[in-house]
């Protein structure tokens, strides 16, 4: 009995910890999510968290759509700021930068407002990456979830960013997603804390 109870206690209290952690980074960001292009301060720059163009059999990825749709909503309301594509890539196959671009090129946005950075596998990288090349407090385009996330990294790193909220999946964000994302969030404390290292960013 004394070993249920102590896993039973473990558990509960992994438990919380996940409760707070989550409650922590939400709060400090839900009030910093803008979805209004009239609203968004003239920060400079504008920072787009990247996501996979299709999932799998070529289905369409919400998350990319709506980014897109944000960001050129953006542009043409501001066509002063400057773009930072950020995402992974692993050559010709596989580039969410330049799938970002092309998108965005569809969309009326000029390549000339684009700065693409390839080399962030995970989001504490784009925002790490973004604040060590410039050094200035970016508005983040992503879904809310993943954005109260990169909100809270970025002030992690001293920066005062602002989230602009794209629109995502038309039935509502799948429970997958939201349980990844629960989990996203303890890695992201961890990586914080420095418990799990993250890559080099003296890469060019």
């Amino acid at each position: 009995m004394r070993i249920i109870f102590i896993v039973l206690l473990t558990l509960w209290i992994a438990f919380g910890l996940v409760v707070l952690n989550n409650m922590d980074i939400r709060l400090y960001a839900q009030s910093r999510i803008i979805n209004n292009v009239d609203h968004l301060p003239d920060f400079g720059y504008v920072l787009v968290l990247g996501a996979g163009r299709n999932y799998a059999f070529s289905r369409p990825n919400y998350a990319f759509i709506g980014r897109m749709d944000a960001v050129a909503a953006i542009w043409k309301k501001h066509p002063q700021l400057q773009l930072i594509l950020s995402g992974k890539s692993d050559g010709d196959l596989y580039n969410e930068p330049q799938d970002m671009l092309r998108s965005l090129n569809l969309r009326g946005v000029p390549t000339k407002n684009c700065l693409l950075d390839s080399h962030s596998y995970t989001t504490f990288e784009s925002v790490k990456r973004f604040q060590k090349t410039f050094g200035f407090s970016p508005i983040i385009v992503s879904q809310k979830a993943h954005l109260e996330r990169a909100i809270w990294m970025a002030k992690t790193c001293g920066m005062n960013a602002i989230g602009f909220q794209a629109y995502g999946y038309p039935g509502g964000t799948p429970r997958w997603i939201i349980f990844r994302e629960y989990l996203a969030r303890i890695k992201a404390r961890l990586v914080v804390w420095g418990l799990i290292k993250s890559k080099d960013f003296n890469k060019k």
